[in-house]
């Protein structure tokens, strides 16, 4: 045979080819006990939700149905009893009738042929009046009660179809934050860098964090955020061309969200004691492309110029320059620090939008460093933690604490942690927290006004 006219032989595939496909077969039947258990969990949580909002919708559907068939039969029950009332009026006329023909009798015999005549065509009249009016009463009846049936049916059909919209809004609304929260859960990573660092992708951008940090990197591994309602407020509040200035910027999460709600234009500065914080905080701007837009500075802000211990607590965001309590097996250490006050370190005259205070128990202090700023600013807006444990810490009754702000003029709503929205809460509720970000502004400020919101 020529060697043209050989039957092509079968390519085998390589050796390396075919032990990666062992290996891939074996690999999937090692995987599959365990991804099937996993993808019918996260199926059924996925659905659990929008069944049981369907049979609800579906029992007020039912219960709907079984009160207009109640009402049809009240209806049918109405009509039954008005025409069996009309029945026995035209019973009792007639009955009337003939004994009043019996009475007059006699009277029919003596009385002359048109005398007789008219009689009966007046107790014809008055039958036929009794008959039109009955028929009048159960017609306006039957009128009645369908108009109020057609009424309650409508009624129903708006409150089932307002029923169905709620449910289908709630239940789309809850697929797409999954669906938003598994695309940044997949994003998600956290990767070792230099100096005992940590980068990871959060809700603003890109932040570096000690590796040594294990409360924050729990949060911002978690949900990509540690003060989201008070974050999403920030994000609402500020715009282009403002000034924010963040007391206690720790490493820089809220400063970030108000820089990406600037757009670039705006300035942001920023205070943060401690030193390996402030390097990464300053790190993370960087890396997000926004170094231009904020100054920070390395101090503490007080009601005075000098130096003072900083105390450094279990985790990077609970320093303090007040002593902490801190749990029996953990040590006590401490820095030295330079203090400032945010009159004496900001520019004269600069207009702030918004002023955040995280500083563990020091607030009241910051407040007093800043009386020309804040006689300066009337429309300016604070953000300020509120800790029980940090003023029991430092001395401090709630009273006191709060009246400082209102000797200023400021008025104080609570922020919901997760929507960010602003809450009225009282003074009870607030000293029973562990902790809230309130609020502040001035009444009549604009600053409200922003916020869709009137005091």
């Amino acid at each position: 045979m020529a060697e043209a006219d050989r039957p092509p032989q079968p390519v085998r595939p390589s050796l390396l080819k075919r032990a990666a496909r062992k290996m891939a077969r074996l690999a999937y039947r090692m995987v599959l006990p365990i991804v099937r258990p996993l993808a019918f969990r996260t199926r059924r949580y996925l659905t659990q939700g929008i069944q049981d909002e369907l049979n609800r919708t579906a029992a007020v559907a039912q219960g709907v149905n079984d009160e207009l068939r109640r009402m049809q039969a009240e209806l049918a029950h109405e009509i039954r009893h008005a025409h069996a009332t009309g029945r026995e009026v035209l019973q009792m006329t007639a009955e009337s009738v003939q004994h009043q023909i019996l009475v007059n009798a006699h009277h029919w015999h003596t009385v002359g042929y048109k005398d007789a005549q008219a009689l009966s065509a007046g107790l014809h009249q008055s039958i036929q009046v009794s008959r039109e009016s009955i028929r009048d009463e159960v017609l306006l009846l039957q009128e009645a009660t369908a108009a109020e049936l057609r009424a309650l049916m409508k009624e129903s059909r708006e409150a089932i179809r307002s029923v169905a919209e709620d449910h289908a809004f709630n239940e789309f609304s809850r697929l797409d934050r999954l669906e938003h929260l598994a695309t940044i859960s997949a994003r998600r990573v956290a990767v070792h860098s230099d100096q005992d660092r940590v980068l990871l992708k959060s809700e603003v951008g890109y932040v570096l964090c000690a590796d040594s940090d294990h409360a924050v990197l729990a949060g911002l591994l978690d949900t990509g955020d540690l003060e989201r309602g008070t974050r999403l407020l920030i994000q609402q509040f500020v715009g282009r061309g403002n000034v924010f200035v963040d007391v206690g910027a720790h490493l820089g999460l809220l400063s970030l969200a108000a820089a990406r709600a600037m757009h670039g234009h705006g300035k942001i500065f920023a205070f943060e004691p401690f030193p390996n914080t402030r390097a990464m905080l300053k790190r993370s701007f960087w890396l997000n492309g926004l170094s231009d837009m904020i100054e920070v500075h390395g101090a503490a802000v007080s009601n005075n110029i000098g130096e003072t211990k900083l105390f450094l607590g279990a985790t990077s965001g609970h320093h303090s320059i007040f002593a902490l309590d801190l749990p029996a097996d953990y040590e006590t250490s401490s820095i030295d620090v330079r203090t400032v006050t945010l009159d004496s370190a900001l520019p004269a005259g600069l207009t702030v939008d918004l002023l955040k205070i995280d500083a563990e128990g020091a607030e009241l202090d910051i407040m007093e460093g800043a009386k020309s700023l804040l006689a300066n600013n009337p429309e300016i807006a604070l953000i300020v933690e509120l800790g029980p444990s940090h003023l029991r810490r430092v001395g401090h009754s709630l009273d006191h604490w709060l009246g400082a702000f209102a000797k200023s003029g400021f008025v104080y709503r609570a922020i919901n942690p997760d929507t960010g929205v602003l809450e009225y809460v009282t003074q009870e509720q607030l000293g029973q927290a562990e902790s809230t970000n309130l609020f502040f502004a001035r009444n009549g400020s604009v600053a409200w006004k922003k916020l869709g919101f009137d005091v």
